[in-house]
């Protein structure tokens, strides 16, 4: 590499005639900074020094050398300039969500669970803006500062009771979903403004419980009329059979539509694939409830009302609870629900007692309406 950029003497010959790649590489092998210190252009060396460059990925490498090297925009391939994009993102990022005035200006940027077990080897990250991801903290690193931007979640997977203030970690915007922990086995007096989704919750009535949920997904009894086990699928309202997080990526704002993408409870894989044939699920509301709900909700249970569908257990509706717009039905379909309602053949759901019904259909449109 060191022979490419010897036949050029001046930054402006380098810059014209040398790609951005062969940059990029000649940088990581510390090439391009014994040019710089043999041509004199020490406030490059210094800029690009193989420690800075060794701290980056390739994206952030990229941008880092079209600005201090003033290189010719116009002339990137298309594969460049989405990398510089990439890194352009993520500064413009760090601008927007980390609060300068807070003193917290060298707080670090995780965007994903890899970015953030990346920032864990650095001795000198305390601070870390969890933007929109799903992230498992290592609870075992003391002293830290977790802020959520864009509906950050935090999955808990410990059983055994938590005390954050003990070990230093301070959590603020954040949304905590306890796989098998309740609210009052944590101690996070330190932290503020923390919303918690439960997750071994059973179902939206807590006198339902597990026992019963498992008996009836068992079927109806051999001694058991079908009347019967009708009437037990009358308590079956509001059972959990799931979650979802939602993604900002997955709201059309042009047709009101949030499609989701739940993760099933494994103890209902027959009913659910049953009632959802299309794999296709999605909850209609407006561009402002969805913002809201985004923002402030962005982790949802994934609830279920029973009936019978012969002797098995069925699916009649889904929906999600929420604190901004309430009960939301979930439909199969991109379809909004005047479209359904106009067109019910083919958007209706389920076989035999299972599915919407027209009647729950236009009690949902109603509910709209209101």
């Amino acid at each position: 590499m060191d022979k490419i950029l010897q036949v050029y003497n001046t930054l402006d010959e380098l810059s014209a005639n040398v790609d951005l790649g062969t940059l990029v590489q000649s940088a990581l092998e510390g090439s391009l900074q014994r040019w710089f210190e043999e041509h004199f252009y020490s406030d490059q060396a210094q800029a690009l020094n193989r420690e800075r460059i060794n701290e980056l990925d390739a994206d952030a490498i990229r941008l880092a050398l079209c600005e201090e090297l003033s290189l010719d925009l116009m002339s990137l391939s298309d594969y460049d300039t989405r990398s510089i994009e990439r890194a352009l993102a993520r500064r413009r990022k760090k601008i927007m969500y980390i609060d300068f005035d807070a003193g917290d200006p060298d707080g670090y940027i995780a965007e994903n669970q890899a970015q953030l077990i990346k920032l864990m080897y650095k001795d000198d990250c305390k601070v870390i803006y969890l933007c929109g991801g799903e992230f498992q903290i290592p609870l075992g690193r003391r002293s830290m500062t977790y802020i959520g931007r864009d509906g950050a979640i935090i999955n808990v997977a410990a059983r055994q009771p938590l005390n954050l203030d003990e070990a230093g970690i301070i959590l603020r915007d954040v949304t905590l979903y306890l796989q098998y922990l309740t609210p009052d086995k944590i101690t996070l007096d330190n932290s503020e403004n923390v919303r918690f989704v439960l997750g071994r919750r059973f179902a939206l009535d807590d006198e339902i419980k597990q026992h019963e949920i498992y008996a009836f997904l068992q079927g109806r009894g051999a001694f058991e009329s079908f009347e019967a086990f009708e009437s037990r699928s009358e308590r079956m309202r509001g059972i959990v059979v799931g979650e979802v997080a939602l993604e900002a990526s997955d709201f059309d704002i042009a047709r009101n539509i949030f499609e989701l993408r739940p993760k099933w409870r494994v103890e209902f894989v027959k009913a659910i694939k049953k009632f959802a044939r299309d794999k296709f699920f999605s909850v209609f509301v407006d561009a402002d409830s969805a913002r809201k709900i985004f923002e402030n909700e962005r982790k949802q249970l994934v609830y279920a009302d029973f009936g019978t569908d012969g002797g098995d257990a069925a699916i009649r509706v889904m929906f999600l609870q929420t604190e901004t717009c309430g009960r939301i039905l979930i439909l199969l379909t991109d379809k909004p629900p005047d479209f359904i309602f106009d067109n019910p053949i083919g958007y209706t759901s389920g076989s035999g007692g299972a599915g919407y019904g027209l009647e729950l259909i236009a009690a949902f449109k109603d509910d709209v309406k209101a």
